[in-house]
């Protein structure tokens, strides 16, 4: 590179370099730089200016990024704000609705689903109408019992056949104590039984088959199983050994019926 003059040739005063030319410090003359394209001074100069124009080029696209960034992160924020609720009033619309289904459900249900609660309360009247069915299922339990043994105390046992249970009468025994719901009923028969022994002849006795558990039924009569049972007897009975049976009447009564300590009806045919 090379100067037209060290120093300024109007006032001989000291010159000050500038970007492309000399300016003096003292009179303000300017000169020009005559320079070669490949001067190391010259693309110094040149970059410096064109790191400088880069640099402000740089800030303001930051300041544009930072302007747009926040722009979105804005409308981020908003979209997300806007959103929740209508999220929330969704789920709770779809909770509010699966409530009512839920809700309407159970009602449907319990109006197509009576409870029924059993009901043994049961009268005269709502045996009456089923006693021969009774009837019938007690004398098969009586017949089922077929032989028993009777002895005296003199001579040796004598052994009997049943050959009849003929009905006698029936009762109905309700308010039971000291029970459970359940066997707070029963329905009593009692049946004169025929006991033959082929060399004694006939012998007359007493017994007596019971039904518990009786059920109102809401369509009329009661419910039961019609499972007959026979009593434990007492020393009162006649015979031993498989069955007993009652020479008296008014015993087989007592022990049947009265014994139990509830309310006894008598029913008729």
């Amino acid at each position: 590179m090379k100067l037209v003059n060290l120093k300024c040739p109007n006032c001989d005063g000291k010159l000050t370099k500038t970007e492309d030319s000399l300016q003096c410090e003292s009179c303000g003359a300017v000169f020009a730089i005559d320079y070669d394209e490949s001067d190391v001074e010259i693309e110094r100069l040149r970059m410096e200016a064109s790191k400088q124009k880069n640099s402000t080029a740089g800030t303001d696209n930051a300041g544009k990024n930072s302007k747009a960034s926040s722009t979105i992160l804005l409308l981020v924020v908003l979209i997300v704000f806007a959103v929740i609720p209508l999220c929330f009033a969704g789920i709770m619309l779809f909770q509010t609705k699966m409530m009512h289904g839920l809700i309407s459900s159970v009602a449907e249900d319990s109006e197509e689903e009576e409870i029924v609660v059993d009901n043994y309360q049961v009268t005269p009247a709502d045996v009456s109408g089923m006693l021969d069915e009774f009837k019938e299922s007690g004398k098969n339990v009586q017949m089922n019992i077929e032989e028993c043994a009777y002895w005296d105390g003199s001579s040796s046992v004598k052994f009997y056949d049943k050959t009849d249970a003929e009905f006698q009468s029936a009762y109905l025994i309700t308010d039971i104590p000291n029970e459970n719901i359940r066997k707070t009923n029963r329905l009593v028969i009692i049946y004169k039984v025929t006991w033959n022994n082929e060399n004694l002849g006939d012998q007359i006795c007493y017994d007596a088959v019971y039904f518990e558990g009786l059920k109102v039924n809401p369509n009329g009569g009661v419910i039961s199983d019609f499972d007959g049972q026979t009593i434990n007897r007492s020393d009162a009975a006649w015979g031993w050994s498989m069955a007993y049976s009652y020479e008296d009447l008014n015993q087989c009564y007592r022990e049947n019926v009265t014994a139990l300590g509830g309310k006894v009806e008598e029913l008729t045919e």
